[in-house]
Parts: structure tokens; C-alpha cells; sequence
């Protein structure tokens, strides 16, 4: 387990300047770490949870400086697009039963997290740093998170996300409020692993202009 710490942090300092958008956490990774933590026999006064995730994203096109669903610009030159898919490390600490935080490792890019939660409800507040923003708050936002459980080795939940982003493309760069929502569904076996299924739908406050991202993670 040290070991891996170690590489994430050496990864963190290795991302640190590099940036494309921020986008919120896994709430399934976040809710889960929870959840495996007070099944314990012997609480634990720390404990961590690793996994994987990968997003498809159907973002907008940003086309000289106006954002619009057309995938073809006037100007090739002018335009950027937020990548379409993203693979996703994500280490998970909860502290104290209810206290937790972690580090989210993106294609070019990381997300710091802190956050609590309780067998049916969690809030996350996230923060990243993107790229050539050193005049601008990067991206950061809260996700508020709902779990129902189905029976013991399932269950389905909701989130709530405000979001404040930054698109650093190669052309143009994009700075905007997002507001969504989304839910999300997982199922457990008897080895430990999880599986869940999570989708989200946000809106840009400045042009009303939205996007889907869908997200399978594997922990």
C-alpha cells in the first residue's frame, strides 16, 4: 500500500502543471469507500479504497469563443474540443468514520477531494489545477450524493453538482459555471469488487449549453 501511495503522489507532481477541464469525482468510488469501511468487523482508524473509471464525454464544441453542438467550425484553426474519453486512477482515504479525501489522476490532469458521508447521503467538494491558469481559479465544484440501497450487494443513488470550470484548449480557453445533476447504479460480489454505472448531466450557466458524460468504474 505504500508503494502505491508513492507512485500517486509522484504522479501528482508529474500532472501538476497540466490541465484540460475539471469534471466531479466518482460519487460511486466516494460512496463505496464509505460503505466498505463501516462493514468492517474492527473500525479502523484509517482506510483507503482504490480504482479505475473511465468517462465518455459528449461535450460541446467551442468555436471561437461561441460554444455550439456543430462539429464543424468555419475556421479549423479556431476551435478545441474537450477529449472525448477519459481514463481515471482514483485513491480514496476515509479518516475518523465519516471524514473522507483523495486524489483524482486524469489523462492531463488531477482533482483534489474532501468530503464526508453517511450511509444514504455524502458532499464532496472538489478543486483542480488547469493548465496556463495562473490568472484564473481553476476548476472546482460540490457534488452532493444520495445512496438507496437495492439489497446487499446493490444499490442506486443521485447527485447534485455546481461546478466552477476552466477548458484549456489549444486554440481558445472557456471559463463557466455548470449546474447538473445525475445518477448512478453499482453491484458488488463476494471478492470485493465493485462495478457501477454512473451519468451526468450538466448545463453552463453563460449559454445554457449541455453535456452528458457516462462513467463505468471498476474498484
Amino acid at each position: 500500500m505504500k508503494r502505491l501511495v508513492g507512485f500517486l503522489l509522484f504522479c501528482a507532481c508529474a500532472v501538476y502543471l497540466t490541465g484540460c477541464t475539471s469534471r466531479p469525482p466518482s460519487a460511486v468510488q466516494f460512496m463505496e469507500t464509505y460503505h466498505r469501511a463501516s462493514k468492517l468487523k474492527e473500525k479502523e482508524l484509517a482506510y483507503s479504497d482504490f480504482g479505475f473509471s473511465f468517462t465518455g464525454k459528449f461535450p460541446a464544441m467551442i468555436c471561437s469563443n461561441d460554444v455550439s453542438w456543430n462539429m464543424v467550425c468555419e475556421d479549423e484553426n479556431s476551435y478545441a474540443q474537450e477529449l472525448p474519453a477519459d481514463l481515471a486512477g482514483q485513491i480514496t482515504f476515509l479518516m475518523f468514520s465519516h471524514f473522507l479525501f483523495g486524489l483524482d489522476f486524469h489523462y492531463v490532469d488531477i482533482d483534489y477531494f474532501v468530503g464526508t458521508a453517511f450511509d444514504h447521503f455524502g458532499v464532496m467538494a472538489w478543486m483542480n489545477i488547469a493548465r496556463s491558469s495562473v490568472f484564473k481559479w481553476p476548476g472546482y465544484g460540490i457534488t452532493f450524493m444520495e445512496r438507496f440501497p437495492i439489497n446487499e450487494n446493490a444499490s442506486w443513488g443521485l447527485t447534485q453538482h455546481v461546478e466552477h470550470d476552466v477548458f484549456m484548449g489549444r486554440y481558445v480557453s472557456d471559463e463557466y459555471v455548470e449546474v447538473g445533476g445525475g445518477a448512478y447504479v453499482l453491484g458488488r460480489d463476494n471478492v470485493k469488487w465493485t462495478v457501477g454505472l454512473e451519468m451526468r448531466y450538466g448545463v453552463k450557466l453563460n449559454d445554457r449549453t449541455g453535456h452528458l458524460t457516462l462513467t463505468l468504474s471498476v474498484l
